[in-house]
């Protein structure tokens, strides 16, 4: 097979000289097919998420929540697979066709670590889209879905208009405590029988992991909910953060329901590249379907596999979105590398960043380490989201605009700081009066412990890198704090 990013090791022969030729096109591409927003501002050379589309490994990323530079390791074999597509370099050709259907094999093997339905999609919006169109094609009726805040989730956008109406379940007290996750299943419970009651169809949004480390609808309230409506209730999993486990989606498959992931964030591709996974028997139901095609999201016909093509592509469609599949062959090589890890060095690099990030940023006077996520338990890949609440200052306008304002601090160089380096975290969030950040663990980070580890290095050794990144993130902090 060896057509993912993630095999193109040794540049299949190719030339050096003649893939260096090629980097800008790779510029290009990589900020292609994803809307105006991805591309770099022509001034400073980065993204409204403060990357840019070459490596930059002497920056600290501890962003996995919003988005990160591409590695070296991913843009190498980006090259090498741009040679194939181009016929550049001597490199052996690529078919699209084949390729696009083998980056959807790899997301169902890394994620559901089984078979499943992969359509492709720039954003997690856009997959969300496809979600809603698949819901009104099976349910066939007016639609009520149910989702945790907005504001916690990736790039949710409520629907409106008379046949899709959005109800909101907040994830926090209007303090911005954490609520319990029974009460929000209770409410779910009520808000979905009162709209069965109503006769409309469901659209469950079951958050499993937020910005700030924090879940929604739990799989068992889900549950109940598809057993007293069969036919009348759809589950869409939002795992974009990257925090649920393969055995948690392949079991979400298992029980029908669709699941939303993300090539960026935690797994650490490029920002713009989201996926929407769907169980077998659905994809065989929606192939099925004889009715005309409907609306459906913008897209190109390689995005989806063959058999769905009539239904979500429009004729006049490209037939591949280039730009997509790079960024998503470049999150396949990052995961590829992250599962060869041992599981317990991942969990053993995911523990030791979490209980340092916490002990640093505890001993800040201007900084709230919030408390580990209620009922997680004993979860490192959780955990390693650490949400900070900003002290100073409060009301919701003022507070996320310091926020914001602290955040491109700490990506922008600091004259006269020792040891400065360009510093990237989270997104604001809202909490209440106040404002947060996070500071999270990624998947190239845990790859990178793991390559000095087999280079002979101790684990202590091979996480002190990381731990120094963390000190400096925290001392640049601490500086601008103090500097007002």
């Amino acid at each position: 097979m060896a057509l993912r990013a993630g095999a193109a090791v040794g540049f299949y022969g190719a030339d050096r000289a003649a893939l260096a030729l090629l980097a800008p096109q790779l510029d290009m591409l990589l900020a292609a097919g994803g809307g105006a927003r991805i591309w770099p501002d022509p001034a400073s050379g980065r993204t409204a998420w403060g990357t840019t589309s070459r490596p930059a490994g002497h920056e600290i990323w501890f962003s996995s929540t919003s988005a990160q530079a591409i590695s070296q390791s991913a843009w190498d074999a980006n090259l090498a697979l741009l040679a194939r597509l181009t016929r550049n370099a001597h490199a052996q050709p690529l078919s699209l066709s084949a390729w696009f259907d083998d980056i959807r094999l790899g997301i169902a093997r890394h994620f559901a670590g089984a078979q499943a339905c992969v359509l492709l999609a720039a954003t997690a919006a856009q997959a969300r889209l496809f979600a809603r169109a698949i819901a009104m094609r099976l349910l066939r009726r007016r639609l009520v879905e149910i989702a945790s805040t907005p504001a916690e989730s990736a790039h949710f956008e409520a629907g409106g208009g008379a046949d899709i109406v959005t109800l909101s379940l907040d994830l926090r007290h209007p303090d911005g405590e954490p609520r319990e996750r029974a009460d929000i299943d209770a409410e779910a419970l009520a808000l979905g029988e009162a709209a069965l009651e109503s006769g409309a169809a469901l659209l469950l949004h079951l958050l499993d992991t937020s910005k700030t480390g924090l879940s929604g609808i739990s799989r068992g309230a889900a549950r109940a909910i598809e057993r007293a409506a069969p036919g009348r209730a759809l589950t869409l999993v939002d795992a974009c953060e990257g925090r649920a486990y393969r055995n948690e989606i392949r079991g979400d498959l298992e029980h029908g329901r669709m699941v939303l992931v993300s090539g960026s964030h935690f797994s650490g591709g490029p920002a713009f590249c989201a996926a929407l996974l769907l169980p077998a028997e659905m994809a065989a139901e929606l192939a099925a379907d004889n009715i005309a095609p409907g609306a459906a999201p913008a897209g190109a016909r390689f995005d989806l596999p063959p058999a769905l093509r009539g239904l979500f592509a429009s004729s006049a469609a490209p037939p591949a979105n280039i730009g997509l599949g790079l960024r998503w062959a470049a999150a396949l090589c990052e995961l590829d590398a992250y599962f060869r890890i041992d599981p317990d060095l991942r969990r053993a690099v995911l523990e030791t960043f979490s209980r340092k990030a916490r002990a640093m940023a505890a001993r800040r006077v201007f900084l709230t380490v919030e408390a580990a996520v209620p009922g997680a338990g004993d979860d490192p890949l959780r955990e390693s989201i650490v949400t900070l609440i900003l002290n100073a200052p409060a009301g919701p306008r003022a507070a996320l605009d310091f926020a914001g304002a602290l955040r491109a601090a700490l990506a922008r160089p600091c004259p006269g700081l020792a040891g400065d380096a360009i510093c990237h975290i989270g997104h604001p969030i809202l909490t209440g009066e106040r404002a947060a950040l996070s500071v999270s663990a990624s998947a190239p980070m845990a790859s990178a412990v793991a390559r000095r580890m087999e280079g002979g290095l101790a684990f202590e050794r091979a996480m002190a890198p990381v731990l120094r990144d963390l000190d400096t993130l925290f001392c640049k902090w601490e500086a601008l704090a103090g500097n007002g």
